[in-house]
């Protein structure tokens, strides 16, 4: 039986007031929604034959993978909380790194099929972190077959939205820092992690 998820969740590193957004995911029977700011990193694992949907916050477990492996994978990525900076200047993407993080919300305990989905599609990656370092706003999807996706939106206007399979990002106070995001397609399991890439 399909059950109503939701809450809100907030994490507050400084005072400094941030604009705000949220994630929805509607494998549940009604509306899951997580709330964040504009410098988290969010994951989301979508099951849409189970009927669950699960969110992550910067780098939180709530899925599989060891909380040590997911900081490490974030420490890659990123270099720390609120900055993507060391993301945009690795010369390679971070196959592995990202995998780890995708999986972070899901029951996955080895990220190496989702790892392997975005070695196939390194083409549709390149061009999103290409797009990321030129701050413009595009879309980029695998034609063979969509299994991964990535997305690059510069500013949002309050109430604009992001929308893909499950998933719909939203913005409730004009969103101010460029974010990407992946998502990966496994029948119907669906993972997407969204991050700051200023």
């Amino acid at each position: 039986m399909r059950s109503l998820c939701f809450f809100v969740f907030l994490v507050i590193w400084t005072p400094v007031a941030w604009a705000g957004e949220l994630k929805e995911c509607d494998a549940v029977d009604s509306l899951a929604v997580a709330g964040h700011f504009d410098f988290d990193i969010v994951t989301v694992h979508a099951d849409t034959d189970d009927d669950t949907c699960r969110f992550s916050v910067n780098g939180a477990r709530t899925g599989s993978p060891p909380q040590d492996q997911i900081n490490d994978a974030r420490r890659q990525l990123f270099g720390g909380p609120g900055t993507a900076n060391q993301f945009l200047m690795q010369s390679e993407f971070p196959f592995e790194a990202m995998a780890v993080l995708l999986a972070a919300a899901g029951p996955d305990t080895d990220p190496s099929e989702l790892e392997n989905m975005l070695l196939n599609s390194s083409f549709v990656l390149d061009e999103c972190v290409f797009a990321a370092g030129q701050n413009q706003p595009r879309s980029f999807q695998d034609p063979f077959g969509f299994t991964v996706e990535c997305a690059v939106f510069p500013s949002f206007g309050d109430g604009e939205f992001f929308e893909i399979g499950p998933f719909r990002s939203i913005s409730t106070d004009g969103l101010q820092v460029a974010r990407m995001s992946i998502v990966v397609r496994r029948d119907a399991v669906w993972n997407l992690v969204s991050f700051p890439v200023q």
